[in-house]
Order: C-alpha cells, then sequence, then structure tokens
C-alpha cells in the first residue's frame, strides 16, 4: 500500500508545477519581447530603489521639510503692512500741487 500511496503523490506534485510552465510558455511565445525585457529591469529596478530609497527619499525630504517650515513663519507680513499705509501715495499727490504751486507763485510774484 506504501508504494501505490507514493506512485499518485509524485504525479501530483511535478503536475503542479507543469501547468505553471506551461501557462507561462504561451506567454512569452505570444509577447516573447513584452515578457522578457519587463522581468529583466523589473528586478534591477527593484533592488535599485530598496536601497536608494530608504537613504536618498528619506534625506531629501528631511532638508527641504524644515526650510519650508521657517519659510512660512509670517516673515513676509511685516512688508505687507507698509503696504497698507501707501507711503508712495501720499508724496505723488503733493507731487501734482508742487508743481501748480511754483505756477501760481510766479503768477502771484508776476502781479
Amino acid at each position: 500500500p506504501m508504494m501505490p500511496a507514493q506512485q499518485p503523490v509524485v504525479p501530483q506534485q511535478p503536475m503542479m508545477p507543469v501547468p505553471g510552465q506551461h501557462s507561462m510558455t504561451p506567454t512569452q511565445h505570444h509577447q516573447p519581447n513584452l515578457p522578457l525585457p519587463a522581468q529583466q529591469p523589473f528586478q534591477p529596478q527593484q533592488v535599485q530603489p530598496q536601497p536608494h530609497q530608504p537613504i536618498q527619499p528619506i534625506q531629501p525630504i528631511q532638508p527641504i521639510r524644515p526650510p519650508v517650515h521657517p519659510i512660512p513663519p509670517l516673515p513676509p507680513q511685516p512688508p505687507l503692512p507698509p503696504m497698507f499705509p501707501i507711503p508712495p501715495l501720499p508724496p505723488m499727490l503733493p507731487d501734482l500741487p508742487l508743481e501748480a504751486w511754483p505756477a501760481t507763485d510766479e503768477t502771484k510774484r508776476e502781479q
């Protein structure tokens, strides 16, 4: 009974890998260029991003975050207040009357 029990178990094991290979063969035959280049670049890409991701992306993200926080602490607010009063507007207004002042002064003096 041992022999017959082993016999059916042995064919079951190889049967599993056989269907997997069979399904792979038709895919490769149908798209030999797609699966071949996709598998090759996939492996090197996964290996490179794994070791680089934890070191490169983490480092640049940390230094970029600190500078962004100190920038919006409200330093651009000081320049905004001076704009509100609009100090250049007052001097502009007197500029116009200043020109007329000398004209009236000259006419008054002449008169």
